[in-house]
């Protein structure tokens, strides 16, 4: 806490001195060009300008989406310092902000950092593949959002606002193309069809070979992994009949295909003289071409309805709003499996995932007008997931007449429910004091039912049920001083809740967090810079964590195991040099180290695996892993870009930008083992645009320098048989765009 308390003390300073050096600049116009545009935001479930919103925050505009190459959110993180996107293995990713994650990404697993689009929220790993697009705002909320979002939220939480219809009859797209055959189409029309009913169409397509090949091996067929093959296309209505009633209505459906993401194994190096797995960094040899002793396939569909109905005809101007959706969502899954049940890694074995999650999501917020000193809202909030015909298996040998099935895990039905209460007050003192506090009461259960068999070992319909359930009130208080109309200042603490569980073998309880944050929002030169900082502090308690146990039919267990000490800093700037340059800067800094986590290694028996204190637990000996960092939390991520454009004759620009990011060293486990870090590296990417009217034509890199590093690394084991596994990003890639519009 010592360091914490200096970071804090010099982050007073620089905000208490921010009053002073800024408060010379006039209020924020609507000009555009000459100054730096207002981003309206609805962090706060109302509409609000984003330098007046007290979250820690980073917003993605419709234009920068599009220029930064923004389609998923392996993408929208390569742009955003605070936010890491993992792959974990095959079956699924997730997100980490602040050093908070979770990898659990199985049937019953929650995220800690989830996606909210329109007011939607799913929590299966595998839609994070899914593209973006026709999208008018991404906003990346920092920290605990427990009281207006709740459960799960303990990082923080993606919210993304996609164009909605409007009175405006306009229409565009775009045409990419670029190597290893990429070819990318997007296209939207917006239609009003009277004074009441607007409507608009979006589609996109987006394709190119895999970036690693995968060379025959014995019983499978070369094919390339880390491709892209998707479509998606979206219908929207939106009507008005009077002043006071809105409604929005969208339908949308989505494929993808292809491969999707693989893993290189590499069979384990013996440390001498125990012949335990050697822990230390390793060469992992080529990232573009490997075998993979397997086929892989995915096959996701994904039909979604969404609706939100307004009614602003209250007396005291307060309004009703109704959000709701349904997600009905296919996914089919093949990925290699090697080693399970001591099969040698050489030997064509693959694992079958097949899930039909069915989602509702289910909101009624009643809320004050934002005019007046005492500012309210409340709202119900349900969620339900079913989950039906699950089906996990391994074959050895498939498409042969030698197959047969390792394992096989069948669920009929598998659900979660998650019912919610919540409110949230603000009161202005005077025009420059608030105090703001919240509350929300969350209750959340889990239930599956079904078996599993293991054929070779003649062991079939063994029971695999469980339930689980948790509630928690979370809540919020803050404090903001606008100390100019130009200076935001603001303290708040809040508090997150992920819900408790269960594996094969038993329950675990939830886990919490509470964050203190302070921070500051400048706007300074008559509008034209942009300064942004906040401090923070977590107290992140009763981890959930995964431990070996020998006794259990699963092979692991998941256990309360500790508590975590996160603090850090995050910065953010953008200047305005010339109405025609801009500069732009972004640092996160991170101290994010386990106080109390007790865990097994995946590979190896404590002793010899470099635990600095191993303990007895009830699932045997364990390590003592106080002081090592968590899993993606580099103790610096920062990002710098440069915009200039060329303003030439008859409506012509010429824009030039590069950006560059460098992240300091690593881990993805929390052992912080050498085979699973990845060393500080640095990206760069770069764009070049022509415009002349509606008309534009664009060449891009990215990851210029072709970098080589890992975007998931792990330790492997099944049957007696032990791997390093590792997944990478993107190489280098080059593209050309042609954009048109009309409006």
């Amino acid at each position: 806490m010592g360091r914490f308390a200096r970071v804090l003390c010099a982050f007073a300073g620089l905000v208490a001195a921010s009053p002073v050096a800024f408060s010379q600049t006039s209020a924020p116009t609507s000009d555009g060009g000459d100054q730096l545009s207002e981003i309206t935001v609805t962090a706060e479930k109302r509409a609000e300008p984003e330098q007046k919103t007290p979250i820690s925050m980073s917003v993605f505009t419709a234009e920068e989406i599009t220029k930064k190459g923004i389609v998923d959110f392996q993408t929208l993180a390569a742009q955003e310092p605070s936010l890491s996107f993992t792959q974990a293995g095959s079956e699924g990713s997730y997100l980490t902000i602040r050093g908070v994650s979770s990898h659990d990404v199985t049937e019953i697993g929650d995220p800690a950092v989830p996606v909210v689009v329109d007011g939607f929220t799913t929590i299966r790993p595998y839609t994070l593949t899914s593209v973006l697009y026709d999208v008018d705002r991404i906003e990346v909320l920092r920290g605990p959002q427990g009281t207006l979002y709740g459960r799960s939220a303990t990082g923080g939480l993606i919210n993304v606002s996609t164009k909605r219809p409007d009175n405006s009859f306009s229409g565009g797209g775009y045409v990419e193309t670029g190597d290893f055959s990429m070819i990318n189409t997007f296209g939207w029309l917006n239609i009003p069809l009277n004074n009441t009913f607007q409507v608009r169409v979006s589609a996109t397509s987006r394709r190119h070979d895999g970036y690693v090949n995968a060379p025959s091996s014995d019983g499978v067929e070369g094919q390339r992994g880390d491709d892209e093959d998707s479509r998606s296309a979206r219908f929207q209505l939106a009507f008005s009949p009077n002043d006071v009633f809105n409604g929005w209505l969208m339908y949308q459906i989505t494929h993808i295909g292809g491969a999707g993401f693989v893993n290189k194994f590499i069979p384990f190096i013996p440390a001498a003289p125990t012949g335990n797995i050697y822990h230390g960094q390793i060469g992992v040899g080529s990232v573009s071409s490997f075998p993979l002793y397997g086929s892989a396939s995915q096959d996701i569909d994904d039909k979604v309805v969404k609706w939100q109905f307004v009614y602003s005809g209250l007396p005291a101007g307060i309004s009703i709003t109704a959000i709701g959706g349904y997600d009905n969502l296919e996914f089919k899954h093949h990925a290699p499996a090697p080693t399970i049940l001591g099969v040698p890694l050489t030997t064509a074995l693959e694992g079958e995932q097949n899930e039909f999650p069915k989602t509702i999501n289910q909101e009624i917020r009643v809320a004050s007008d934002s005019a007046g000193p005492f500012i309210w809202q409340a709202g119900l909030y349900y969620f339900q997931e079913r989950s039906t015909n699950l089906h996990s298996s391994a074959t050895e040998s498939p498409n042969s007449a030698a197959a047969q099935t390792l394992f096989d895990f069948l669920f009929p039905l598998v659900e979660t429910k998650s019912r919610a209460a919540y409110g949230q007050a603000s009161y202005a003192i005077n025009n420059s004091n608030k105090i703001t506090a919240g509350v929300r009461y969350s209750q959340d259960t889990k239930s599956r039912n079904g078996s599993f068999e293991i054929p070779i070992f003649g062991l079939y319909n063994l029971p695999d049920q469980g339930a689980s359930k948790s509630s928690k009130t979370t809540w919020h208080v803050g404090y903001d001083w606008q100390a100019t109309e130009q200076n935001l200042i603001y303290g708040k603490v809040d508090t997150g809740y992920k819900p408790g569980g269960f594996t094969t073998c038993g329950s675990y309880n939830p886990e919490t967090v509470m964050t203190y944050e302070v921070g500051s929002k400048n706007r300074a030169n008559d509008n034209r810079i942009q300064v942004n900082a906040a401090a923070f502090y977590n107290e992140y308690k009763d981890q959930q964590v995964s431990a070996l146990s020998p006794s259990c039919a699963s092979g692991t267990v998941v256990q309360n195991a500790g508590k975590s000490e996160i603090y850090g800093l995050e910065l953010s700037a953008e200047a305005l040099l010339t109405r025609l340059d801009k500069v732009t800067f972004n640092a996160t800094f991170l101290h994010a180290r386990f106080v109390d986590f007790v865990a097994s290694p995946v590979l190896g028996n404590p002793a010899a695996a470099n635990c600095a204190n191993v303990v007895t637990t009830p699932y045997g000996l364990n390590c003592q892993l106080d002081g090592n960092t968590l899993t993606q939390a580099p103790t610096a991520s920062l990002m710098a870009g440069y915009d200039h454009t060329w303003e030439l004759p008859d409506d012509v620009g010429i824009n030039f930008r590069v950006q560059g990011t460098y992240v300091t060293k690593q881990y993805f486990d929390p052992f912080n083992f050498g085979d699973s870090k990845q060393g500080g590296y640095g990206l760069v990417g770069s764009d070049l645009s022509y415009s002349k009217d509606k008309y534009k034509i664009s060449l891009w890199g990215r990851n210029l320098a072709n970098k080589q590093y890992l975007v998931q690394a792990s330790e492997y084991a099944g049957g007696g048989a032990s791997l390093y596994q590792y997944g990478f990003g993107a190489p280098r890639t080059f593209g050309v765009r042609f954009e048109a519009s009309y409006q």
